[in-house]
């Protein structure tokens, strides 16, 4: 039976990792944002200075502005994206940081969370077959800048097991983890683009 999100987990509070975060915040799901300490005060700065401009810019008021923020917890450690729905890496796009991190995941969080990756270059199954659970990591590709490009590319790798985002989450939720009018794709050999 498809599982809801509810809550998000970003590792990695870049200017990626912060525009998912907010978006996830902004939706009305608790978010927390996972970074070394000395990137958190960067990442909670990057998140208040982009809904800071979404008021100015009049997409949303104050009071939504405060309630998104306080959906988001900063933290240090890894074991606080544990409990997440989706837990969503965004860290710089080097090969071995990302096996690392997916197979700390893979350990840490519950065996029916789903763990994505923004990776826009290294291919899913190659990250994918780095765990025991390989059915359950997916591309979760979110384009730049994420508070203002309203799609997210699903990347799903078939021939690493049968559960993936695209059948754990009914697609309508995975587009309200986003935005509500995001549009989903599924790239699957022979699919379409």
């Amino acid at each position: 039976m498809p599982r809801e999100i509810n809550s998000v987990g970003v590792v990695g509070g870049g200017l990626m990792g912060a525009g998912i975060a907010e978006v996830s915040a902004v939706a009305g799901m608790p978010v927390v944002v996972r970074d070394l300490p000395q990137f958190l005060d960067a990442a909670r700065g990057r998140v208040e200075k982009s809904l800071d401009g979404a008021v100015k810019r009049g997409k949303i008021d104050q009071a939504k502005r405060d309630e998104a923020l306080a959906r988001i917890t900063f933290t240090p450690d890894l074991k606080d994206v544990a409990n997440a729905d989706i837990v969503i890496e965004a860290v710089p796009e080097i090969l071995d940081l990302k096996v690392s991190l997916i197979r700390e995941l893979d350990d840490l969080v519950s065996p029916g969370t789903v763990i994505a990756t923004n990776t826009s270059s290294i291919p899913i199954a190659e990250l994918a077959g780095k765990v025991q659970h390989p059915g359950r990591v997916v591309g979760v590709h979110f384009f730049s800048p994420v508070p203002v490009m309203k799609l997210v590319e699903i990347v799903v790798a078939l021939d690493k097991g049968p559960v993936g985002l695209h059948r754990q989450f009914p697609a309508h939720r995975v587009r309200q983890c986003r935005h509500p009018d995001v549009r989903g794709r599924l790239r699957q050999p022979g699919g379409h683009r």
